[in-house]
């Protein structure tokens, strides 16, 4: 091995000073890791009640997940004039999911900040009001899933410029209180035990490209114009028919998951308008026992369809599947199919088909 030179010594104790302060930095309850010239702080299930102190200045992700932080705004006070705060000029991912906050109505945030992500899931949140996210103009990605939501005015999420990414999952909301920012494009709002949506809430969404509303208690659905809209979950409510328009709206569609509803047959095309469609999922449908001949009419697009578990269908029309002519996967496993015709299948090259549970 050659001597080292000043240069090379030197090169090696900036490394070494770099990465020496990076550990000293990191507080010691938390776990610390930087990769190109980026920090994560991992502080989650440490019986928090506050941020610790000494998190490296070049923080772009904390973690803070299931602690016992109740109040955002004594965490973030004096952050103005406080240099422990200096990480938040970073910061760009805040997880605080799993805490005990039960309510945002001041200004946490009182600068502008380059967060992209904030995760407030599973806490008490009942209230916010419009300085809730103030300061959180380059805000992407909000998950307020599993809290206890009693409002949403017009101007809480009035800060958020940016927001594209909206979860609203397990709140209890109701759609007469309810506002989505223009911006979103994929919103969550599952599990809120909903008998009817209230579409006037996602009309003038015309960038929307994905919708959960499933595990509600819809009966029935049909969607405004959502041109943009490409994934569609309606699983899991109480569904007992679907009109012969409820999808006629909705030309980007490319995916539909419609398991376990209660409707009981399909006796017109009701997917023919879905020209772009390429996974439809109808399984675990515990009541369907009958699909006209030309349920999927005009599904020339469909490379997936996923038709299992449905123990009251006994039969299949022999030309059900015609229009299928790009379907590379079929499962129609442990249905009560008690007889395939030969040619059932006939229309599709390269198909591979799942028929094993049958009588």
């Amino acid at each position: 091995m050659g001597v080292k030179t000043p240069w090379q010594l030197l090169s090696a104790g900036v490394v070494l000073v770099l990465f020496t302060t990076s550990v000293q930095c990191c507080p010691s309850v938390c776990q610390c890791t930087t990769r190109n010239f980026q920090t994560s702080v991992d502080c989650s299930r440490k019986n928090l009640f506050t941020i610790p102190a000494t998190i490296p200045d070049n923080t772009t992700e904390l973690v803070l997940s299931h602690n016992y932080v109740q109040d955002l705004t004594l965490v973030f006070q004096n952050q103005n004039n406080n240099s422990k705060f200096r990480w938040l000029d970073n910061l760009r991912s805040l997880k605080l999911s799993n805490n005990s906050i039960s309510s945002i109505t001041e200004s946490v945030f009182t600068k502008p900040l380059m967060l992209r992500e904030l995760d407030l899931s599973n806490n008490n949140i009942e209230e916010m009001n419009d300085k809730s996210f103030e300061g959180l103009q380059n805000l992407i990605h909000l998950n307020l899933s599993g809290n206890n939501i009693l409002d949403i005015t017009n101007n809480t999420f009035q800060p958020l410029k940016s927001l594209n990414d909206l979860d609203l999952s397990n709140t209890g909301i109701t759609t007469e209180n309810l506002w989505i920012p223009l911006t979103v494009n994929s919103l969550h709002l599952t599990g809120n035990n909903w008998n009817s949506f209230n579409t006037s809430i996602i009309c003038n969404l015309q960038d929307i490209k994905f919708l959960d509303l499933s595990r509600n208690n819809l009966m029935n659905i049909e969607l405004p114009p959502l041109p943009s809209l490409q994934i569609l979950n309606i699983s899991q409510n109480n569904i007992h028919n679907l009109s012969h328009n409820a999808f006629s709206a909705l030309p980007s569609l490319h995916t539909l998951i419609l398991d376990r509803n209660p409707f009981s047959k399909i006796t017109v095309p009701i997917f023919q308008q879905l020209s772009h469609l390429q996974y439809l999922s109808l399984s675990h449908l515990d009541n369907l026992v009958y699909l006209n001949r030309d349920a999927f009419r005009g599904l020339h697009s469909l490379t997936t369809l996923q038709m299992s578990d449905n123990h009251q269908l006994e039969y299949i029309h022999v030309t059900l599947f015609a229009d299928l002519v790009n379907a590379k996967m079929i499962n129609i496993s442990y249905n009560n199919i008690t007889a395939l015709h030969p040619v059932t299948f006939s229309s599709m090259n390269n198909v591979t088909t799942d028929i094993q549970g049958q009588p």
